[in-house]
């Protein structure tokens, strides 16, 4: 179990590295499954009240950081974040519906 407490240190050392900075107040990590039922690393970050604007290059940039840190020491899971503002300022949502405005990639028949 040393090893998993090491990949969650780890984890926890960057994500509050980089967003302390845009108003981070409490980070949790714990063991989970994403929607296929592979393990992942999640992290629910919760934001002090008047938080600036997240920055979805910094959140990016600090994920792919901790995988690659966890990829160091033979750890191969993902790192999902969950962002949490107590303003109730929406965050970013990768899996919100697209735009109807986005063009569409064109498909070859």
């Amino acid at each position: 179990m040393k090893e998993e407490t090491n990949a969650k240190t780890t984890v926890d050392d960057i994500l509050r590295r980089a967003l302390t900075p845009l108003g981070l107040g409490d980070l949790e990590i714990i063991d989970s499954l994403d929607h296929d039922g592979d393990p992942v690393i999640l992290a629910t970050a919760k934001y002090r009240a008047g938080a600036p604007k997240l920055d979805p290059r910094r959140l990016l940039d600090a994920i792919v950081e901790a995988q690659n840190a966890l990829s160091r020491i033979g750890d191969n899971r993902g790192v999902l974040v969950q962002n949490l503002f107590v303003d109730g300022d929406a965050a970013p949502d990768d899996f919100a519906p697209r735009s109807p405005n986005r063009r569409r990639k064109t498909v070859a028949r």
